[in-house]
């Protein structure tokens, strides 16, 4: 609603509201297990409102105050909420709240886990209060632009990380309890895939991680930024615009201090296994700032533009431009203090059959363990010299007007992200020496140590309304490189390195690259009254004011890294897996691999049977504490493209009242029902022959595409019928 109260001055009002309410049959975000009736339901309720005056003092000052309040509460669900499945599986409850029940999650060698998102549920409840003041100044040949902006955050929340516990069944106990020297699949011996499903039948665990306490958290921040810029028309044909922002965001605190942090005192396993108990400090106290990290005050972000005619044609037009911009990190790491003792407790409770019934841990007793051996309790922290991360961007842009309406624009866009936020595994343990703090299982340590760098040549082709046609062609060529592409990891990549110590071995591609992109589309206003302007009025009527649409799409695919089995370490249940085997030949090549001869490899790759060489993969070597870790390089095998084509179809009918009309719009998303496969099975897999022990042969799904659209967001031919008055 705008009002113009005076000649100068106009009040301008707003509200919106929006309710949403989904189910996603496979969770496109924290989805634990490709099979049916784990997905999650999303729900969220959204408020913004505003009031904005504006104040033109004179014809070359003008003033904008705005107050602004955006609310929204944002619930995930796991799809069986409420029905208690752990129980009627023999299960024990972990987490009793209602909304916390659902079905367990299991981990297997060789097969697919079975079980709820992991992360849900969770909710948030975010309220921001805004202040901002803007000037507009022109002297002469320069355009001032003055600002500040205040911000208050309030996030009520919760994530009720593993809620329903994760079991995992490696076949590592299986052997004792069967009897036999190992599981090596070799000399007439069950394998390890076949000794994970004993040990799931016999409901024996190798270990299992389970939480106690809550995780609601409140957290409060604010942020102040203040901004002055600069157009200066140095001559008609060349305009330069300069810059300088400032922003503080004060780390958040948890109102009711329900932070803590882990003492980290180091007590290695050797010569000994480590005898100390895990201790916590909570935040606020012993010198321990409240948000436990410390803030910055140093992002200062300057920016530079300029637009340039060099020629007397009006039809050459070069611009380029450079500017930092800062990121802020709310909410998504800070749960991490909040699931710390003595508040919350994650532990990882291990196989000790001296302390259970039966001198055997079952899933009923595995968490209730009596004697020395009890769960060995997991750290979160976060660095206390954490800083915010930014972004430097640039762009040199040079466009040419061929014709009238018609426009080709050629770019080259970078950037480089600096002090991004990353998450290691500060008690990983090394191969040779075990983990620093042996009181602790994992310790997650989020810190602002990662990078990143874009590349991209982009070329554009638009051309606005003409004879009824709007078209627009797009193309880029691009390469993005990072540490870490998200901080909880996702459904191609962990959010861990591979090694703690050494971040820059986990550099490659992003887990998002796509180095080829074509994106085509247009709006026709077709010509068909024109076409039959002879015939009866009621065909005229029939036949004007259509409109077809298009819009397609085709990109090359996405990374993804190719892991060894099972989780070496409690933190790899919460962010993927991320050791990796050893690379000793080229995926990307059929037939054999001269450094793994006794392995059995396709002919041909690139099938949806076999989408890379298996065999170019070998198992690394086994250290006194687990694996070495493997030479594989991060993200180095590329999945199946995308393509997509869209297309709609609309007409108009005008009414009799004025400017009121009736649109009947048929859409249809994916019109050739393309399929557009997911990333292949990249757990490594390989085991014995059946035929002859002495060969090794890829798993039955390692290397193949299982799926496509698991995530929803590939789906198939969808057709989409509406009507709209427009008045």
């Amino acid at each position: 609603m705008d009002e113009h109260a005076t000649r100068g001055d106009t009040l301008s009002l707003h509200y919106s509201l929006i309710d949403e309410n989904l189910f996603n049959p496979f969770d496109p975000v924290n989805a634990f297990t490709a099979l049916p009736s784990y997905g999650s339901f999303t729900l969220n309720h959204g408020q913004n409102a505003g009031v904005e005056w504006t104040r033109v003092f004179r014809s070359t000052v003008v003033n904008e105050l705005r107050l602004g309040f955006i609310r929204m509460r944002a619930t995930v669900l796991q799809q069986n909420h409420g029905d208690n499945i752990s129980q009627q599986l023999g299960f024990p409850d972990v987490l009793t709240n209602p909304v916390d029940l659902g079905a367990p999650n299991i981990n297997l060698i060789g097969f697919d886990g079975v079980g709820e998102p992991i992360n849900y549920p969770q909710y948030r409840h975010d309220t921001t209060l805004q202040l901002s003041d803007n000037v507009a100044w022109t002297v002469g040949r320069n355009q001032f632009k003055i600002g500040t902006d205040i911000r208050y955050v309030r996030i009520d929340d919760y994530l009720d990380f593993l809620a329903r516990g994760d079991w995992f069944f490696l076949g590592q106990t299986a052997a004792g309890f069967l009897g036999i020297p190992s599981c090596s699949g070799t000399n007439g011996l069950p394998d390890a895939p076949t000794c994970s499903l004993a040990q799931v039948l016999a409901g024996v665990p190798d270990y299992a991680l389970a939480v106690s306490g809550n995780t609601y958290n409140s957290l409060r921040s604010h942020g102040v930024s203040a901004y002055v810029q600069d157009d200066i028309h140095v001559i008609p044909r060349f305009l330069l615009n300069v810059g300088l922002r400032y922003e503080f965001n004060s780390p958040p605190v948890e109102a009711l201090n329900r932070f803590g942090v882990p003492d980290l005192i180091p007590c290695p396993d050797i010569p000994q296994p480590c005898a100390a108990t895990p201790q916590f400090t909570v935040a606020g106290t012993n010198g321990i700032p409240r948000a436990t990290y410390n803030p910055t005050y140093r992002d200062i972000a300057p920016r530079i533009g300029i637009a340039w005619r060099p020629l007397k044609s009006e039809r050459w037009v070069v611009r380029s431009a450079y500017g930092i911009f800062y990121d802020v990190p709310i909410s998504q790491i800070n749960i991490l203090p909040r699931i710390n003792p003595p508040f919350y407790d994650l532990a990882a409770h291990f196989q000790n059959p001296a302390t259970c019934p039966g001198f055997l841990c079952t899933v009923q007793d595995i968490l209730s363990q009596t004697g020395q051996q009890t769960g060995v309790v997991q750290g979160n922290s976060i660095d206390p010299n954490f800083r915010d991360g930014y972004m430097q961007q640039w762009n040199a842009d040079l466009q040419y007007e061929v014709g009238p309406n018609w426009m080709i624009d050629l770019a080259y866009v970078g950037s480089k992200g600096t002090q991004l936020p990353n998450v290691i595994d500060k008690n990983q343990a090394n191969p040779l020496t075990g983990p620093p703090y042996g009181q602790f299982s994992s310790v997650l340590f989020v810190e602002s140590n990662a990078s990143s760098s874009y590349q991209s040549m982009q070329l554009r082709s638009e051309r606005r309304l003409s004879h009824g046609l709007d078209f627009l062609a797009a193309y880029t060529f691009s390469k993005s490189i990072d540490d870490i592409s998200s901080i909880f990891g996702g459904s191609a990549g962990s959010g861990l390195p591979q090694n703690s110590q050494n971040l820059s071995g986990d550099r490659g591609l992003s887990d998002f690259n796509a180095e080829h992109r074509l994106s085509m589309s247009f709006v026709y206003d077709l010509p068909l009254r024109r076409m039959w302007a002879q015939g009866p009025n009621w065909s005229r009527k029939l036949l004007e004011n259509w409109q077809a649409g298009g819009i397609l799409t085709a990109q090359t695919g996405s990374p993804f890294t190719v892991v060894l089995a099972g989780s070496p370490a409690a933190s790899a249940a919460a962010f993927g897996n991320p050791e990796r085997p050893d690379l000793v030949g080229d995926p990307s090549k059929g037939g054999p691999v001269a450094a793994n001869p006794a392995c059995q490899a396709p002919a041909q790759v690139g099938t949806p049977q076999n989408w890379f060489n298996q065999c170019a993969f070998a198992e690394p070597a086994l250290e006194p504490f687990g694996p070495a870790f493997g030479t594989e390089g991060r993200d180095i095998l590329t999945g199946p493209g995308f393509t997509d084509l869209d297309f709609s179809l609309a007409k108009s009918i005008s009414l009799r009242a004025e400017s009121h009309r009736l649109q009947l719009r048929g859409e249809f998303f994916n019109i050739l029902n393309h399929p557009n496969f997911d990333i292949p099975d990249h757990t490594f897999d390989l085991a014995p022959c059946a035929q002859n022990g002495n060969l090794v042969c890829p798993g039955e799904n390692y290397g193949s595409i299982l799926s496509a659209n698991s995530y929803g967001n590939k789906p198939p031919r969808q057709i989409q019928l509406s009507v709209k008055y427009i008045f």
